[in-house]
């Protein structure tokens, strides 16, 4: 019999960084709105965060605001969070996507590792 769940190996994508912060420090930066918004997105976009409800069904509403002056409404809503250890959210606007942030401190290096399943 065939498993209906399929895996997402092949619609991934998977980043890792070893930071040398403390993971509560990184958990900030993620999690805070003045923070994140500093530095999400890329090189010269910036950033409204309108909602930001680090719960599970909690929301988390932001326009990127593109150099060329477009803007680029985001929506997602939060299905896990384990404070300093993971963040799952389903980015609800197009494109849907599910991220899956972990953490993981050994001394002052914090794993952190995002991915993203399509």
């Amino acid at each position: 019999m065939e498993n209906n769940q399929s895996s997402t190996a092949d619609r991934e994508l998977r980043l890792t960084r070893t930071l040398d912060a403390p993971v509560e420090l990184v958990w900030e930066v993620w999690t805070q709105p003045e923070h994140i918004a500093q530095w999400w997105g890329p090189n010269g976009f910036t950033n409204t965060i309108s909602k930001m409800e680090i719960k599970p069904g909690g929301e988390w509403d932001l326009v990127m605001h593109g150099p060329d002056g477009t803007d680029y409404k985001n929506k997602s809503v939060f299905k896990e969070v384990i404070p300093l250890k993971k963040i799952v959210y389903e980015h609800v606007s197009s494109p849907k996507f599910v991220a899956t942030i972990e953490f993981d401190e050994t001394g002052r290096a914090n794993l952190f590792e995002l991915a993203h399943a399509f």
